[in-house]
């Protein structure tokens, strides 16, 4: 997989149909759409203990977007944004836990415990082993889609994975992803994606299910 023309290909797809590539300044008006989206994800109240943390799931999503902005492909629906698109190819390196902890996991810890530390920790680290034994490191990584709470089910996602659909429709690429929600696999089941996985969570009653495209 060439990763920079993979990227530019579903960049240029992305373009053809209008959708606006966020500024720098733009990401914490994403980081605010992701912090409502998931409140209602149990992943998200298992995370923080049980009860959700908005101000948590705003720093860890715009630390996220930061940090990947160089690297992963990220678009949003317009200018004024309901909802963005985050994926990864696999040359983005994961950043350093260390790095996480200076810039969001000290404020995480006073507000939530080291527990929380530790299960984003363990996610970040059990799904990267369970996507590797499907894609062998070699898919288009679905990190997140996110529309603003009060306007789902209008066809806002939809329409942001359409870029990555019709790239790996042409170049029979995967598109690989995790989710925590059975209403969620239906969706991406509708756009083409099988079931690969359905399990827990370590150490949790928190659901996962691994989906791919093309596989």
């Amino acid at each position: 997989m060439d990763i920079l023309n993979v990227r530019k290909d579903i960049y240029d797809i992305a373009k053809s149909k209008g959708f606006y590539f966020p500024n720098k300044s733009d990401l914490h008006t994403l980081a605010d759409i992701a912090k409502e989206a998931y409140v209602d994800y149990p992943l998200h109240r298992w995370f923080f203990n049980g009860k959700y943390d908005f101000k948590s799931s705003f720093d860890i999503m715009h630390y996220i977007l930061k940090t990947m902005y160089n690297k992963a492909i990220i678009y949003a629906d317009s200018d004024n944004p309901n909802g963005f698109l985050i994926a990864l190819l696999p040359s983005t390196s994961q950043n350093s836990d260390f790095d996480f902890l200076i810039n969001v996991g000290i404020k995480i810890i006073f507000r939530n415990g080291l527990d929380t530390i530790k299960k984003l920790s363990l996610f970040d680290k059990w799904t990267g082993e369970v996507g590797e034994q499907f894609t062998h490191n070699q898919d288009i990584y679905l990190y997140n889609i996110c529309v603003k709470k009060n306007i789902q089910h209008h066809g806002i996602a939809t329409n942001l994975l359409s870029p990555i659909i019709e790239y790996c429709d042409r170049t029979k690429n995967i598109c690989y992803l995790d989710t925590n929600l059975a209403t969620n696999v239906t969706f991406y089941k509708h756009i083409g994606f099988r079931l690969l996985l359905e399990t827990k969570i370590p150490h949790s009653d928190v659901s996962h299910f691994s989906m791919g495209y093309n596989m």
